[in-house]
């Protein structure tokens, strides 16, 4: 019998409580220490959820959630939509089970969304029946039963979540996956383009992924801002002559500059004019290599930067592409600390042909891409080189009020095909630092925003068809409004605010090998409301990770600037909240409050508050993190954070810890990491898949930067990782040496040899792998990556009957991208990953052999306008009898018409199409084999939207 521990929560209702943002800042200010909501045991060793199977009969369905031991469970039925949300209390979901949402063709069920959090797993089941359901729980063994059955006809189908991806949310994954391959690196080594900074540690296992068969991701040019743990060397710091002691004053001018002044090479006299731009990669220090001239000025409305260029016209890399995809073109920046704090800056980048990049900097961290605002930009080539215009409107950017203005100001031009990024003023790798090497910016008087009001509505429309198993279509439309409001108080401080937003997700996730993982695989947010400016709420602990909040009805954010303090704070509400017996009105609700101070021009401290309420259940995180620069090129991070989690009377409460020593070099790096996270501490609204940790890793790297043309760096690397749980039994160890070499025109080798330890399942496993990788995107036309790893790893998902065990493992992948011509882009990417049995046993077995192939094509129209095509390949094939997911093949298409004027301006209709062969995926029990791929489709839609910015 299950013991009388697995109960569902009577109902408690909650009135009127909302997030106490308030007292939220009060109390971070008073102590991390805040009283604890109450404090109580529970096991250290979450059940696991093994399997999810799907049962269907003529007049019901079943589903059985297997259990490796008793939990406790709640559950409610939800309407509007229909939907049936369950908690699995402790538990951990099993390997075998993929993240996100499956559809399941079935009359009586569209869908079940799976996700784990720290505190259990959450199961949101999509319904579409008007009838009556039971929850009960079996034992030996150890279950759950859903059982769902029909009264009457079926309801509405539920709208399929819109895989059509919007030109803008998708440049916002590429900035996102650039922070996540170097998050990646140091596990994997996945082959790139520029030396590495000292990687941090992995979340789970740093070094060799818990799964050995991490996925690479393409190589990625690097944004034209050096990461200030960019690499740097221990030589002295040659003499640049800086006119004005590093400061510029800017004249202001009656009228606006124009690109046509430009063009003959005879600028009008009134503009501030710097030529001495200088090299922070590869010859740090040495003259720019091709003349770079900029011209500065301002009038009462904007700031005006013009960049004359001059090169070979054959060696330009100019592409007509979408905003923000211009990471494989030479680049022109400017950079403003608008606040002079040393501490944020905004950038604005543009090609020769003026496409626009913009986002902002916090010292410390990579570049936010995500940021978008209002201004403009003109491009043109000419026979020598290539001129750009670029202007800032007051409006889009924050400063103080004062009459005059000091700001800080960096110019930068990228040059691909000498792998080189230059800027004026000189900004040297020889010092961990890059705002506050920047030139101070004068004379800019009396200058203000004026009412900056924004709103931007918007319209959406969705045609879903979905045909379910016994052969008929059902078909269902959804029409939504919303508006987003900016208004702006006295320059510095923003209110965001969303009615009715469209916080669904629009497009498809880069491709990665959810097959056999151990941990939850990170997907990074893609949601405009959530990943506009989320660097101001980002910490060395993934304390807030927004996709957390599942289905938000509204949602309100301040961030603002107040002399040396930065605050940003955030309000919104899940209405997929934790489902206990009683559904609140607006769901749960949440609140998150972050404030930074900056401690003289290097170093920082900072505070950071989240709240979760959802009827009776609590939760509370308050952590403190600093950054401090202890000398040129090294800096001490450090953050610790308390959680206080209330679940329905069941209290936890615990620390966690992290720490950072980094060294940035450019021949020497080195970095050391050590976390601390107890096994009560839960963060629900976080990003930590893994508790009852004391982990240390070290990283260290030398390169040689011999003086030849063709060869920009060569050297070592080496890795190395212990983990031990709270009571000292170590849990996984790892170390691996690499080996480097950096050529010109963004050409790479790697090669790895690693070797290492895990505890699984009460089993010790020792593993190796060996990998190489080869990267290039020497030619204009083409760019490659190529990685291929065999080594060993352990099989998370073993059959029926049978315990992990230590497998062969072979992971490869093969990409391109072509560029036939400028105003065509075309990725390609093929993703091979294979278990077997290793060859000392009875007979060499395939395990499985997993397929991902992606073909992504965009043909930019006009600077606004394209059309984007893509088709999505998987295939699992697997033997059953060794491994726990059977074989099922998906195959997808999507096309976008893109017309994107400004960030806030923009229409997007779509069309998507999806096949399986599985009617019911891994989630079936006996799932149902089709003769074609193709004649099977789960749906077909048909999805646009349009919006407007209004700007007062």
């Amino acid at each position: 019998m299950i013991p009388n521990t697995t109960v569902s929560i009577e109902p408690h209702a909650k009135r009127g409580r909302s997030p106490a943002i308030v007292l939220m800042v009060i109390a971070i200010f008073n102590a991390i220490g805040f009283p604890a909501l109450g404090q109580g045991k529970t096991s250290t060793h979450p059940a696991l959820v093994q399997s999810i199977r799907v049962q269907s009969y003529p007049d019901e369905t079943r589903i059985v959630i297997e259990l490796r031991a008793a939990v406790h469970f709640t559950y409610e039925r939800l309407s509007k939509p229909d939907r049936l949300y369950m908690d699995l209390w402790g538990t951990r979901l099993g390997p075998q089970l993929r993240y996100g949402r499956m559809p399941i063709n079935n009359p009586l069920l569209t869908a079940i969304n799976i996700d784990e959090t720290p505190i259990g797993t959450r199961m949101l089941m999509e319904l579409n029946f008007n009838g009556s359901y039971d929850v009960f729980p079996e034992s030996n063994p150890h279950r759950i039963v859903v059982k769902l059955k029909m009264d009457s006809k079926p309801g509405p189908v539920q709208k399929d979540i819109a895989r059509t991806e919007s030109s803008a949310a998708e440049r916002r994954a590429r900035a996102e996956k650039s922070l996540q391959v170097i998050q990646r690196l140091q596990s994997s080594r996945i082959p790139r383009t520029v030396p590495a900074p000292a990687p941090a540690p992995h979340p789970d296992l740093p070094g060799l992924p818990t799964a050995a068969l991490a996925v690479p991701a393409l190589p990625l040019r690097p944004p034209l801002f050096a990461s200030s743990t960019a690499l740097s060397a221990p030589v002295a710091e040659p003499t640049i002559a800086i006119t004005s002691g590093r400061t510029l004053t800017i004249p202001k001018v009656s009228r606006p500059p124009r690109l046509d002044d430009f063009v003959n090479g005879v600028p009008r006299e009134a503009e501030a004019r710097i030529t001495d731009f200088r090299q922070r990669e590869p010859a740090d220090g040495e003259p720019i290599s091709q003349e770079t001239v900029a011209y500065l000025s301002y009038d009462d409305k904007n700031l005006y930067v013009v960049f004359v260029c001059k090169d070979d016209p054959g060696e330009i890399r100019a592409r007509m592409v979408q905003r923000e995809e211009i990471f494989e073109d030479d680049q022109v920046s400017i950079y403003l600390d608008t606040f002079h704090d040393h501490q944020h800056a905004y950038v604005f980048s543009a090609n020769p042909l003026g496409i626009q990049q913009d986002g902002t900097i916090i010292e410390g961290q990579g570049p936010d891409y995500t940021f978008d605002t209002l201004w403009h930009s003109k491009g043109r080539l000419t026979r020598d080189g290539f001129i750009v215009w670029i202007a800032v409107p007051f409006k889009s950017v924050r400063f103080s009020i004062v009459p005059g203005q000091t700001w800080g100001v960096a110019l930068g031009r990228s040059i691909l095909h000498n792998n080189e990024n230059s800027f004026w003023p000189y900004i040297t790798q020889r010092e961990n630092s890059f705002i506050q090497q920047m030139a101070g910016l004068e004379g800019l008087k009396n200058i203000s925003t004026g009412h900056n009001v924004q709103i931007i509505p918007y319209g959406t429309f969705t045609r879903l068809d979905q045909r379910h198993e016994q052969g008929n279509t059902v078909t269902s439309e959804e029409r939504r409004r919303g508006v987003d409001a900016k208004i702006v108080f006295g320059d510095r401080v923003s209110l965001d605010t969303t009615v009715n937003p469209d916080f669904s997700e629009v497009e498809s996730n880069e491709p990665q090998v959810t097959i056999n993982q151990r941990f939850e695989v990170y997907f990074p947010e893609k949601r405009p409301f959530f990943i506009e400016n989320a660097s101001l709420f980002q910490t060395p602990l993934n304390l807030f990770f927004s996709r957390r909040i599942a289905d938000p009805e509204f949602g309100s954010r301040l961030t603002g600037k107040l002399g040396q303090w930065s605050v940003a704070a955030l309000a919104a509400n899940d209405r997929a909240a934790n489902s206990s017996a009683v559904a609140t009105r607006h769901g749960a609700e949440i609140g998150v409050v972050r404030v930074l101070r900056g401690i003289g021009e290097q170093s920082s401290f900072g505070v950071l508050a989240l709240s979760r309420d959802f009827a009776s259940s609590a939760s509370r995180v308050f952590a403190a993190d600093t950054r401090i620069k202890l000398a040129a090129n090294w800096v001490l991070t450090g953050q610790m954070a308390r959680s206080y989690d209330n679940r329905d009377g069941t209290k936890r409460s615990g620390p966690s810890y992290l720490g950072q020593l980094t060294r940035a070099g450019r021949h020497f790096t080195y970095s050391h990491t050590y976390s601390d996270v107890s096994p009560d501490f839960r963060s629900p609204l976080g990003f930590i898949p893994r508790v009852d940790i004391r982990q240390s890793g070290q990283y260290v790297s030398y390169l040689w930067r011999p003086e030849d043309r063709n060869i920009v760096a060569v050297g070592p690397a080496w890795t190395g990782v212990v983990n031990l749980d709270r009571r000292g039994r170590i849990q996984d160890w790892y170390s691996a040496a690499d080996f480097n070499v950096f050529l010109k025109g963004q050409t790479q080798l790697t090669a790895q040899r690693s070797e290492a330890f895990e505890r699984f399942a009460s089993r010790d496993f020792r593993k190796e792998a060996t990998n190489a990788s080869f990267s290039t995107a020497w030619s204009k036309r083409i760019g490659m990556s190529a990685f291929y790893q065999q080594g060993t790893a352990i099989n998370y998902s073993p059959g029926q009957g049978e315990a992990p065990f230590l497998s062969g493992a072979q992971i490869a992948t093969f990409a391109t991208t072509l560029r036939p011509a400028s105003r065509i882009r075309s990725e390609h990417m093929y993703i091979y990953s294979r278990l077997t049995t290793l060859p000392n046993s009875d007979a060499k077995t395939t395990i499985f052999n997993n397929h991902i192939i992606r073909w992504k094509t965009n043909f930019q129209l006009s600077r606004a306008l394209s059309l984007r095509t893509i088709i999505d390949y998987t295939a699992l094939l697997s033997n059953t009898t060794l491994f726990a997911v059977p074989k099922y093949t998906n195959l997808s298409g999507d096309v976008l018409l893109t017309f994107l004027l400004n960030p806030g301006t923009a229409l997007y209709v779509g069309y998507n199409t999806r096949y399986q062969q599985n009617a019911v995926e891994s989630l079936a029990t006996a799932p149902v084999r089709t003769p074609s791929l193709f004649s099977t489709p789960v749906g077909r839609q048909l999805f646009a939207k349009v919006s407007y910015l209004f700007r007062f």
